[in-house]
């Protein structure tokens, strides 16, 4: 393919800039590359002579620290369903404060979320797993059932 005169002359100038680098990294002087000293091999490491140092005392267990106060454990029945996530769900707690909690992680004390559902969240506990959906309170898993049970007097959702 033919280039025009502008080509040419953008070629010819770059070329001669790249040259003129080239040459100025190799012909330039050595004052710029940091001196080194030569290192010597063959001196043998010495060594202290007898046996290691050793402690003076022996070393003293930790003191047993206090015990801490553990805060204690909110059930299932004071949480309430705000939204639901892929996940995680926005839960409300006893305080009435809201929080995001994702898949996986301890709601509250002994209370982990153990998965999301279209209109619920599963909840493990010590005591088994509880589905608090959108508008009950937590309820209990029977291992019968795995749908969700409505409370009385509420008619089901459509």
């Amino acid at each position: 393919m033919p280039l025009n005169e502008r080509d040419r002359r953008a070629l010819l100038w770059g070329g001669a800039v790249i040259v003129l680098l080239l040459l100025y990294l190799l012909l330039r002087g050595d004052d710029s590359s940091p001196k080194s000293e030569p290192v010597q091999a063959d001196i043998a490491a010495t060594m202290p002579a007898g046996p290691p140092a050793t402690y003076a005392a022996p070393v003293q267990p930790p003191a047993a620290a206090a015990p801490v106060a553990v805060a204690p454990t909110v059930d299932a029945s004071q949480l309430h369903l705000f939204g639901i996530l892929s996940r995680g769900a926005v839960i409300g707690m006893a305080d009435g404060t809201q929080r995001f909690v994702p898949v996986g992680r301890e709601i509250v004390p002994g209370v982990i979320l153990r998965g999301v559902d279209v209109h619920q969240i599963i909840l493990a506990t010590p005591s088994g797993e509880i589905r608090l959906g959108f508008d009950v309170s937590g309820q209990p898993q029977s291992s019968a059932a795995s749908a969700p049970t409505t409370p009385t007097g509420t008619p089901p959702r459509p």
